[in-house]
């Protein structure tokens, strides 16, 4: 298989009961890595690279973000499904937001699916 490049916009709000509420809106790029392997008849494992660039708004205050991670993706061949492991360094350009602090420049969120 050849690395196939992709690129993505969404945008997320906080649904918690918190003192702030937060919007979130990025663009997303993904890069299939040449780690590969089949795992039965039609089960792959793969690599692929992510970079995001956004902007986080809550507390009255607005702020830039970027992430850069590594995702280890479970797909059947024919489907359009895929299950995705990874996890992003995401960097802030601020980090207090109205009441909230997310305690500094750089996070390392947990592991996403």
């Amino acid at each position: 298989m050849t690395p196939i490049g992709r690129s993505a916009s969404r945008r997320g709000w906080s649904f918690a009961n918190r003192d702030e509420s937060f919007t979130q809106a990025d663009l997303l790029a993904a890069y299939r890595l040449p780690w590969q392997w089949q795992l039965g008849d039609s089960l792959n494992l793969g690599t692929r690279g992510t970079a995001a660039g956004g902007v986080l708004d809550g507390g009255g205050d607005t702020g830039l973000l970027s992430s850069i991670g590594l995702e280890l993706v479970f797909d059947l061949d024919e489907s359009p499904l895929e299950i995705r492991f990874g996890g992003q360094g995401t960097m802030m350009s601020r980090y207090e937001y109205g009441d909230e602090d997310f305690g500094g420049l750089s996070s390392l969120p947990p592991i996403s699916v």
